[in-house]
């Protein structure tokens, strides 16, 4: 959470990191974090955000990485038995809501300049980093 914070609100990360190497080491990273932590999208989308000015691009290229990195997932709950036919209705649900929502967000998103997007979506990860640091607060008993 507080790198998230810090990759919105922080200076900008060197350009070094956006080559080649930083994207495969950034990639790798939070594909193996995200086998144990389910709140990796924030951290991606507050690396990608410095890679791209343009929100359409940016949109594009966070779905592509949360693609990439949570369709291995299916194949390895499908070693591990679960049984996709069984919860076949919920799946065709969540296909058609995200049919729905990504159609949605499309004509949102154009109608939105590149400076608004950027504000809006630092203020979104501003928040996701805020709940996630109450609840690590939480399950550390702190509060």
């Amino acid at each position: 959470a507080l790198f998230v914070l810090f990759l919105c609100w922080g200076p900008a990360l060197p350009r070094a990191s956006f080559g080649n190497t930083g994207i495969f080491l950034a990639s790798g990273l939070t594909s193996f974090i995200s086998l144990f932590v389910g709140a990796t999208g924030p951290l991606v989308a507050a690396f990608i955000k410095q890679i791209h000015r343009d929100r359409l691009t940016t949109v594009a290229t966070f779905a592509t990485a949360m693609t990439l990195q949570h369709a291995p997932k299916a194949l390895v709950f499908t070693v591990a038995g679960f049984v996709f036919p069984d919860w076949l209705p919920f799946i065709l649900a969540m296909i058609a809501s995200g049919f729905a929502g990504t159609w949605l967000g499309l004509h949102v998103l154009r109608s939105l300049s590149n400076r608004w997007f950027h504000q809006a979506f630092n203020l979104i990860l501003t928040a996701l980093a805020a709940r996630l640091l109450w609840q690590a607060g939480q399950s550390a008993g702190w509060w």
